[in-house]
């Protein structure tokens, strides 16, 4: 089970449902390596209602200077970060590192979530059910106005991240789909009855060289009572673990 701040969340991958926290996560590699970008700037969740293409929600304007970004029409659910004062009251929002927030951070709730920077390179959001957002043209006058998690209802679903690479660099589009699930509780007579098999990722390992190992672990539901339809949902069942 994934756990974000000591607390139970799904990941995209392991059919989140709209009744819990659904985590998000977004991994940035450049040159072969995990960094950071000049900035994040938003995340915003669509319905994905043309197979995979956000076209409906981006500006396709030819000559438009927010060519290819998400339209300032589309304000479906969206995070950011937020530039404070020093009281460490809300005066905005802020786009770059030094505002991202630490996992520590996360509190279960209906509050609107931020963006997370848990290591180099990997960001998560945790879309809440029935949490609330402040809409982008929110400022130091209007943190009252908030909008309702538009992505609270079985589906599939855009995250289109806005990232800038460098500084003076033009903001980029990132979209990844994910899906959310009717609630998938399974009840059943006896003990699950697994068996695992592992498998070595790497084939071969250069002599002298210092590796991390990557191993992947398979299982699979041996009770024969258990119906297909719930193997179907319980499997396959696949875990990476990084030996160091």
């Amino acid at each position: 089970m994934t756990t974000f701040n000591g607390i139970t969340v799904i990941n995209r991958a392991n059919r989140p449902s709209p009744i819990s926290p659904c985590k998000l996560d977004f991994i940035w590699i450049k040159d072969g390596s995990y960094q950071n970008p000049f900035q994040v700037c938003s995340v915003h969740v669509f319905p994905n209602t043309k197979f995979g293409s956000a076209n409906p929600y981006v500006n396709l304007t030819a000559g438009d200077a927010n060519y290819g970004l998400v339209s300032s029409t589309a304000t479906d659910y969206i995070f950011h970060n937020y530039k404070r004062d020093d009281t460490g009251a809300r005066i905005g929002f802020d786009a770059n590192m030094s505002a991202m927030a630490g996992e520590a951070t996360y509190a279960e709730g209906n509050s609107a979530s931020a963006i997370f920077n848990t290591s180099p390179g990997n960001f998560s959001v945790i879309l809440q059910p029935e949490a609330e957002y402040f809409p982008m043209g929110a400022d130091a006058n209007n943190w009252l106005s908030v909008s309702g998690n538009s992505a609270s209802a079985t589906g599939d679903y855009l995250d289109i991240w806005t990232l800038v690479d460098v500084k003076g660099s033009r903001a980029q589009i990132y979209v990844n789909s994910f899906k959310l699930n009717s609630n998938s509780n399974v009840a059943i007579t006896e003990p699950l009855l697994v068996t695992p098999t592992n498998k070595l990722i790497q084939r071969y390992v250069e002599v002298g060289s210092t590796e991390k190992l990557r191993v992947k672990t398979s299982l699979v539901v041996d009770n024969e009572p258990i119906s297909e339809s719930l193997r179907n949902l319980l499997e396959p069942v696949h875990f990476y673990q990084t030996l160091r």
